[in-house]
């Protein structure tokens, strides 16, 4: 079991945002593509020291 929080702030220009149904599902994979990256590698790169051999690869 892997657990922590992760979090990240994003600034969307010239749009105001009153509610997450607002944005496309395309925007949301793009907003969230760089959370999700650095989730993956700091899973790989803590369970490759942790275990001592290959990382573990999230698939999503």
């Amino acid at each position: 079991v892997i657990s922590g929080v992760i979090s990240q702030m994003v600034t969307i220009k010239d749009r105001i945002i009153n509610e997450p149904s607002e944005f496309s599902q395309e925007e949301v994979e793009g907003l969230a593509a760089p959370l999700l990256d650095m989730l993956h590698r700091l899973t790989y790169e803590v369970t490759e020291i942790a275990l001592d051999r290959v990382g573990v690869n999230l698939e999503f």
